[in-house]
């Protein structure tokens, strides 16, 4: 079968047409053009203000930026730019830290699939409404496992996601595929991690988007 008609089954699997895709393609890149943009600046801004604030730096910023405080602020807590605040000596209880699993591809080779499933979570807009996209493929064959579309970023529809990879490979033997993915907090849920571990594989996660880039 041609790459066209593979693909052009993708579409009417998911329900999309060629043309959305692709605007959202467009779309992908231009965000991408932004967060860089917003990143240079602020990178600028920090080897001058150790201890600037995201939102300071945006109402000090001088250089053109076209997104507004939130979003600005928002590239800026994703990309480490977040203060570290100093502990309160006097607090005697403290919550749980955020769980952020190592990078385990970094310097990999492969040989063979169920090596490393690589998971992405996108955005898309169908006929005017929202969806979220979270795709899921498979590292070393390049072959997309799971595509999974819906109205919410919660965990449970990564589970979802998770689970039609797993059919996909149903039967093979997943012990040490490794499941990488970004930071995101669906990712670190409990859900997500106990379906990863149940199938005896391991969670790998990068620290900048470009790491997770077989799926962004």
């Amino acid at each position: 079968m041609s790459h066209f008609h593979r693909m052009k089954d993708l579409y009417s699997i998911v329900g999309i047409s060629k043309q959305a895709m692709w605007k959202y393609k467009e779309h992908q890149g231009q965000m991408n053009e932004i967060t860089e943009n917003v990143v240079s600046v602020m990178k600028d801004i920090r080897r001058r203000h150790k201890r600037m604030g995201c939102r300071s730096m945006y109402y000090t910023t001088r250089e053109p930026v076209v997104v507004g405080r939130d979003i600005f602020e928002q590239i800026g807590f994703a990309n480490g730019f977040k203060l570290k605040r100093k502990p309160n000596k006097l607090k005697t209880t403290w919550s749980q830290r955020v769980t952020v699993y190592p990078n385990l591809i970094e310097g990999e080779v492969l040989n063979g699939i169920n090596q490393v499933w690589q998971s992405d979570i996108f955005y898309i807009k169908i006929e005017d409404i929202d969806y979220y996209g979270i795709s899921i493929e498979d590292v070393y064959s390049r072959k997309l496992l799971a595509l999974h579309l819906a109205k919410n970023m919660r965990a449970i529809q990564v589970v979802k996601a998770l689970k039609k990879a797993l059919i996909a490979r149903k039967g093979m033997d997943l012990a040490g595929c490794i499941f990488h993915s970004d930071r995101g907090s669906q990712y670190i849920s409990d859900l997500v991690t106990q379906l990863v571990i149940d199938n005896h594989m391991k969670l790998s996660m990068c620290k900048l988007p470009q790491e997770n880039a077989y799926v962004e």
